[in-house]
């Protein structure tokens, strides 16, 4: 048993002061004031900022220099997490882009091994692809994007315990595919895609749920017809995933998005490549020269190709750039998510029998985190233990 205490802990819901919060065997035991923290634990005390739960990203590409599709390890996996992990994001669906059923298969085998080594980390997996509208498949790879086969069910079937995502166009499947996923645990999202309005509503009736970066790689509203986006807009029920990153949706588009959907269902991706927690601006990716130009990802021809940020950067834009309130940044990127892929009740807030993922933010910068209540190694900052 240890505690952890700041001057201020945001739970998930509000910001309590001069509290600490107990942990024990990787779960948070309680909350309570600092004063009557148990003698003789071990407790680290945070002289300035305050304590949240870690952020929580449903679509990590790559990161560390590495991207999941060319490193489909699991030890590539956990340099991935560790990168996006010095800048606040404790847990993440690790994401395939569309590739052969070979690289699937041997993707979903890594996030298992790295799930049965740290779960609160390693969430699951996010396969992203290759079941989409070639017109609207963006900066994926034409050769593999395809309609599913016997083969690829028999891949999907073997995801396991982890959390597993998939995100297809429900014009490009049909009713029955979508049905099968969810009877083997799939979240079944909907992008790259031109779908109707009937299409996305038969497919939410048969199993779909949310919604892949939200305005991209989507069939738009019109007058006459809502294409995925206004479905998308209208459907309470459904989540939506969106890239906050000034680049990829206009702030005025994020906060229509905010008035469309109900409080909750819409949350933050980052959709972050391999750049991330390093210094390298390109990269390549399927042949192709991926550049950061501007604070883009783009190809040579100008397609976005996934995004440079991390999930706080996501944060940080919308208190930034849509004066939203802090909180409600953080809830987007912590508790939306969690509950988004039924983990709400584990995972995104700082109560009692949640587990201990949490970070340090001082100065919009993230000093410390801990998976399972362990405080892991930052490049800057130091707890003070006594």
């Amino acid at each position: 048993m240890h505690a952890v205490s700041a001057p201020r802990i945001f739970t998930g819901e509000t910001f309590l002061t001069d509290q600490a919060v107990i942990i024990e065997s990787g779960n948070i035991q309680q909350l309570c004031p600092v004063n009557q923290v148990p003698a003789g634990i071990p407790h680290h005390i945070l002289r300035d900022g305050f304590i949240c739960a870690g952020l929580i990203d449903l679509q990590v590409n790559g990161g560390g220099g590495l991207l999941f599709n060319e490193h489909t390890q699991s030890e590539a996996l956990f340099q991935i997490a560790d990168a996006h992990r010095q800048f606040g994001t404790t847990s993440i669906l690790a994401t395939l882009i569309s590739d052969t059923p070979q690289v699937v298969e041997s993707g979903i085998r890594a996030v298992k091994k790295a799930h049965q080594q740290n779960p609160g980390q390693i969430l699951g997996i996010h396969i992203e692809g290759p079941f989409f509208n070639p017109a609207r498949r963006g900066i994926h790879d034409t050769r593999f994007v395809r309609s599913p086969s016997v083969e690829d069910l028999e891949i999907l079937a073997t995801a396991g315990p982890a959390v597993h995502l998939m995100t297809l166009a429900p014009e490009q499947v049909d009713r029955e595919f979508i049905h099968s996923l969810r009877q083997m645990g799939y979240h079944v999202w909907g992008g790259h895609s031109e779908a109707s309005y009937q299409q996305v509503r038969a497919a939410i009736k048969a199993g779909l749920t949310g919604f892949t970066h939200l305005y991209n790689a989507m069939s738009q509203q019109s007058a006459r017809e809502p294409g995925m986006l206004g479905t998308a807009l209208a459907a309470d029920q459904c989540w939506a995933g969106i890239i906050a990153d000034g680049f990829h949706v206009h702030k005025n588009s994020i906060e229509v998005a905010l008035r469309c959907k109900p409080k909750g269902k819409l949350l933050l991706v980052s959709d972050a490549m391999s750049t991330i927690g390093t210094d390298k601006k390109q990269f390549m990716l399927n042949g192709q020269v991926i550049r950061e130009k501007q604070g883009m990802l783009v190809n040579q021809q100008g397609t976005l190709a996934g995004s440079a940020i991390t999930l706080m950067d996501a944060v940080h834009y919308l208190v930034e750039n849509l004066n939203m309130e802090l909180e409600e940044a953080l809830r987007m990127a912590s508790v939306y998510p969690a509950e988004a892929i039924s983990l709400g009740h584990v995972l995104g807030r700082i109560k009692p029998g949640y587990i201990a993922n949490l970070i340090h933010i001082e100065k919009q910068s993230v000093l410390h985190s801990w998976i399972d209540g362990k405080l892991l190694e930052h490049r800057i900052g130091e707890a003070v233990c006594v």
